[in-house]
């Protein structure tokens, strides 16, 4: 893989597609395991709703790595350093 530099980037251009399974309640309680995070909005439905929400959702920073996924498809990882 070609090691991409931030001044090759250009306006306009597409990230490539990261095709990944769906994030399902399962998923969510793996992470929320692998994280230490059991915020209950995540994977507790009737917590969630009485909270205002109408079902459970993601973790912040499992958005984050799929981001992080479509980033090191993109560019090499040894190219990025923050």
């Amino acid at each position: 893989m070609k090691v991409r530099r931030f001044d090759s980037v250009r306006e306009g251009e597409t990230l490539p597609g990261v095709v990944t399974g769906p994030i399902t309640r399962h998923t969510l309680a793996l992470y929320a395991g692998a994280s230490g995070d059991y915020n209950p909005l995540h994977t507790d439905l009737d917590y969630a709703r009485n909270a205002g929400v109408p079902d459970v959702f993601a973790h912040g920073m499992l958005s984050a790595a799929y981001l992080a996924r479509v980033l090191t498809h993109w560019v090499d990882p040894s190219a990025l350093r923050s």
